[in-house]
Formats: C-alpha cells, sequence, structure tokens
C-alpha cells in the first residue's frame, strides 16, 4: 500500500477534462499519495475519463461550479478540503514520481509551518518555464536595464515584483546553478504546498477577466509581506505544457490583474505606466517578428 500524506491537493479546471486526466495519472504514478485530490470544474463530465478504480483510490471528489473563475473554484475545493495541508496545483501540469516523497519533509516538520513551497517548473521540452525571458535578460543588456529601470534603479532578484508590479523570474543560468533549492523567493506559481492556517493572512480578489492573471502571485506575495518563507524546492519537478509566446493582445488582457498588484503592494503607478508603454511596444515588435517568420 502507498504512503498517504496529510495533504489535499485542489485544481480549478476549465474545459480541462484530457489535462484533469494527465495530472491525475501523473499523480497516480507516484510512490507517495496525498490523502485526497479535490477538483472544483464547469463541466460535470470532467472526470469522464478516469477510471472508477482511480478515483477511488486517490480518493478524488469533484464540485461542480457554474462560475467559471479560478479563484472561486479554488476556494471551492479548499472549503471541501480536510487535509492540514493544501497543495494548490494548475490543471494543465503532471508531476514527477518523486514528487510527493520530495514534498514529505515539509509536511511532517510541523513545527514550521511559516513555509510555502513551491515546485521547479519546466516545460515538456526541458526548458525552464519563462525561459526565452530568461535567454533574453542574460543576453541583452539593454534589456536588463529596461528591467533595472522599472524597479526604481533598485538591484533586480530573481522570483522578486519589480516596482512597476512586473513580475522577475529565474534569471541565474538553468544548467549550471540549480544544485540549491531557490530561498527567499517573493512569489511562487504553479504548484504551491502550505498549511491551511496561513490562509487567514490572505485577501482574495476579485477575477479581472475570463482567463486568471497572476492569481498565484497575489496569493503567494501577500504570505511573503506577512514573513512566510516562500522557496522552490529544485527536487520537485513540476512539467507545464510548453506556452505560445503571449502576443499583444494576451498582454493587455493581463494589464488589470498587474495594476491590481501595483495598487494592493503599494508599488509606482508611474513605473507601472512607463511598464506599459516600454512592453506594448516589445510585445508589438514581436508578434510582427512571429508574423514575418510564419510567411
Amino acid at each position: 500500500m502507498k504512503k498517504r500524506l496529510n495533504v489535499s491537493v485542489v485544481c480549478a479546471t476549465h474545459n480541462g477534462r484530457k489535462k484533469i486526466r494527465n495530472l491525475i495519472s501523473s499523480i497516480n504514478d507516484n510512490y507517495v499519495l496525498p490523502n485526497e485530490i479535490i477538483i472544483c470544474g464547469t463541466d460535470q463530465l470532467d472526470l469522464r475519463h478516469i477510471s472508477k478504480n482511480i478515483i477511488k483510490d486517490l480518493n478524488i471528489k469533484f464540485f461542480f461550479s457554474k462560475i467559471k473563475s479560478q479563484i472561486i473554484q479554488r476556494n471551492i475545493a479548499i472549503k471541501n478540503s480536510s487535509s492540514d495541508y493544501i497543495l494548490q496545483i494548475d490543471d494543465d501540469v503532471t508531476i514527477k514520481k518523486n514528487f510527493f516523497l520530495n514534498l514529505s519533509k515539509y509536511v511532517h516538520d510541523t513545527r514550521d509551518r511559516k513555509k510555502i513551497v513551491s515546485a521547479l517548473i519546466i516545460q515538456n521540452d526541458k526548458s525552464l518555464q519563462a525561459g526565452t525571458w530568461n535567454n533574453i535578460y542574460k543576453k541583452y543588456k539593454f534589456f536588463r536595464f529596461i528591467v533595472l529601470l522599472l524597479n526604481n534603479f533598485k538591484k533586480i532578484k530573481e522570483y522578486s515584483i519589480l516596482a512597476s508590479g512586473r513580475c522577475v523570474p529565474f534569471i541565474k543560468n538553468f544548467d549550471s546553478e540549480l544544485k540549491n533549492n531557490i530561498k527567499d523567493v517573493e512569489w511562487l506559481c504553479s504548484t504551491i504546498l502550505y498549511h491551511k492556517s496561513c490562509l487567514k493572512n490572505v485577501k482574495n480578489f476579485k477575477q479581472n477577466s475570463a482567463k486568471a492573471y497572476y492569481e498565484d502571485v497575489l496569493f503567494s506575495h501577500q504570505l511573503y509581506r506577512k514573513n512566510y518563507k516562500l522557496l522552490i524546492d529544485v527536487n520537485v519537478i513540476g512539467i507545464h505544457d510548453n506556452q505560445p509566446f503571449t502576443s499583444t493582445s494576451i498582454y493587455f488582457k493581463t494589464l488589470p490583474t498587474q495594476l491590481e498588484l501595483v495598487k494592493f503592494f503599494n508599488k509606482s503607478r508611474l513605473l507601472f505606466i512607463l511598464d506599459i508603454f516600454i512592453f506594448t511596444f516589445i510585445h508589438m515588435l514581436r508578434d510582427l517578428y512571429v508574423k514575418l517568420q510564419s510567411k
């Protein structure tokens, strides 16, 4: 019999039948399992491709939501969870076989409930999530100057939030410098493990568009501000679908939530406006380049 952890996996999904099947399959392949998996979706048939045996073995529970909102759906799942620890995970993520085994040390150490842990997220092609941003930052001095400008010329730290409200991802050398955990980060995404007691320190935000943007950042950065210790464990691996580049139209949809970050965390509105001008130009140039390349 597989070992169980005092963890409830919670996941919000919309039209994610295939993604949910892949996620659950990857969880089922683990040597150590969570107590339960709670899915909140907008389609009653989201679990139709999951066998009854797996639903029973993994203690999968499904809750229907009439409202398509990752934030609302996730909260429904959390309210119906029974474990002391929550692992919130995106429906388009899959995990390695040793995922919960490597997470177990954080669950067993009940003395430190102020530690918030995330997996290292890589893409299907084994590249780093936000790897394009990472490569551009390392390659172009002018881009590093722009990022420095948008942080009011304060030192740039990976997994931080600039003064303009822009999130900085991993900026070191991905191949040679991932021997140690990434500690003291300001935000986490895609997979976040935490003790339920931390939820009293988090404010819920309304979803500003049809798709939620930066919801994990808003959640985790509040905990960072409350002196919780955020870290990325490089031995806990999640795999995310290769993501297409962010088009100008998609970028515009993210702006209301970036403004929410700026207002709630007292960032600079002036630098936020400058950020919009600079990155609108960057995204438009990239759109043009991609269009020309496709001809």
